[in-house]
């Protein structure tokens, strides 16, 4: 569990497309550019934005600490294979969906950012102002004891969290060379009303491709025996990270997507049973065969 390793950042438009390209070179060099004491420099940002690109590509998958012997972590990083695929089909992150992967793998990533892991699954107010937030997960570290953080810190890391996803409304009028905005906001998920300071989660169906959802569901359901998988539907609601939680998805409204789903999968997903009791039947595979997926029916240029 650890907080403030983004120093401040949240992703910025081009950040992870830098970061990603030096650690995939660095595989081919004897001297690691990205993990280098200047590495500042050949990012192209300041120091600590350095640190915070770092932080991020392992964070969301990206990048993961070279092992030594003994198993334990180095400061060297490496490509993980979700890094390698998306550098082969998305290297600049132009698609909405390659966000969508980076936002599941955070949600996921309690290490790196247990802030957003535990928002999104422990956090059930619709409604709220960033103090009654801050306050909650503040209790949650206390009760935890897994480590210390003061009330100061956890606020900075709410402030990145909702920086990153939050949209202002109404939109604030800058100029489009000065703005500055996390990709994450085009998301949908939370937004943020300037004329109250109340921040409001989305709940309604999102433009989520099906491969992304599947990507979701096969973190936490996959097994390694069967060609389908059986899913309670209340387990995509209520399970942490599930899908319903990830995406911030009422009920109604996952039904509604699954049902989308059903209808374009070619047989992927299934619904069955009646309300109350219904089952979701989805094809087995891996996170990894569902990206290559996203991908292939992107370049096809196939509804996924």
């Amino acid at each position: 569990m650890r907080f403030g390793g983004h120093q401040t950042f949240f992703i910025r438009e081009g950040w992870l497309h830098k970061g990603l390209k030096l650690l995939i070179e660095d595989v081919d060099r004897d001297e690691k550019l990205l993990t280098h004491e200047i590495s500042a420099d050949y990012l192209g940002v300041g120091k600590n934005m350095a640190m915070a690109i770092r932080h991020w590509l392992v964070a969301t998958g990206l990048a993961e600490h070279e092992l030594n012997e003994k198993g334990k972590s180095q400061k060297n990083l490496l490509p993980t294979s979700l890094g390698r695929i998306i550098w082969k089909n998305d290297p600049y992150f132009a698609e909405e969906s390659t966000w969508w992967i980076m936002h599941i793998n955070l949600v996921h990533s309690a290490e790196y950012a247990y802030t957003w892991n535990w928002f999104f699954n422990h956090f059930n107010f619709e409604r709220f102002d960033r103090s009654i937030c801050v306050e909650l997960l503040e209790r949650k570290v206390t009760l935890s004891k897994a480590v210390r953080a003061s009330r100061s810190t956890l606020d900075r890391d709410a402030l990145c969290m909702f920086g990153s996803y939050a949209r202002s409304i109404p939109a604030q009028n800058k100029d489009p060379e000065e703005s500055i905005e996390c990709p994450f906001s085009e998301l949908g998920l939370i937004n943020y009303y300037r004329t109250t300071g109340y921040y409001q989660v989305n709940k309604d169906i999102k433009n989520i491709d099906f491969s992304v959802f599947m990507y979701s569901i096969s973190l936490i359901f996959s097994t390694d025996n069967a060609e389908f998988i059986d899913i309670p539907f209340y387990d995509l609601v209520r399970v942490d990270n599930s899908p319903g939680k990830i995406f911030q998805l009422s009920n109604e409204a996952l039904f509604e997507l699954l049902v989308s789903f059903e209808a374009e999968s070619d047989g992927d997903l299934k619904i069955r049973g009646l309300a109350g009791e219904r089952q979701i039947v989805v094809k087995n595979r891996s996170s990894e065969e569902w990206m290559v997926h996203l991908y292939q029916t992107i370049e096809e240029g196939v509804p996924v």
